[in-house]
């Protein structure tokens, strides 16, 4: 049996489809679909509603509030929006870590305070800092000479 050949559907160029639809390329380009910005007022009032409930509240947290409560309409990227034209957007909050232990220890004299050396290695300068890292803390150590003001390791 000899079946016959479909011919292939090809898609027409967008000059050609602007042409049969007698409109131009950016019209053609351009969706219908709602913008994130063009979101009904009783949104407004529900974000205002779920972020008041906490001081610090994200547009994520909140859009998830909102659609656990039946309010589809509610994806995070119009929360978002909604919120900054609020002016409700929350800064970034860093996890407070104490380092010392409070109340131990007594703070160090500055002994190198009136020292004036007039040499390399005479007065030589340490410290030591915490860095936060995803794993934990990392801890960085610097000599330097006061002389030259070189860091020597």
């Amino acid at each position: 049996m000899i079946r016959a050949r479909r011919p292939e559907l090809r898609p027409l160029p967008v000059e050609r489809c602007c042409q049969l639809l007698g409109v131009s390329r950016s019209q053609y380009y351009a969706s219908g679909l709602p913008k994130a910005e063009v979101v009904p007022d009783e949104l407004s009032e529900q974000v205002m509603e779920a972020a008041a409930q906490r001081l610090v509240y994200g547009f994520r947290r909140v859009a998830a509030h909102l659609r656990r409560q039946g309010i589809f309409s509610a994806t995070p990227k119009r929360v978002r929006v909604r919120m900054k034209r609020l002016g409700l957007s929350r800064g970034r909050k860093r996890r407070f870590v104490r380092t010392t232990l409070p109340g131990k220890g007594v703070a160090s004299p500055n002994l190198a305070q009136d020292l004036v050396p007039t040499g390399p290695g005479q007065l030589l300068i340490t410290d030591l800092t915490y860095v936060a890292l995803p794993q934990g803390f990392g801890y960085v150590s610097v000599v330097l000479d006061a002389y030259s003001r070189r860091a020597l390791g």
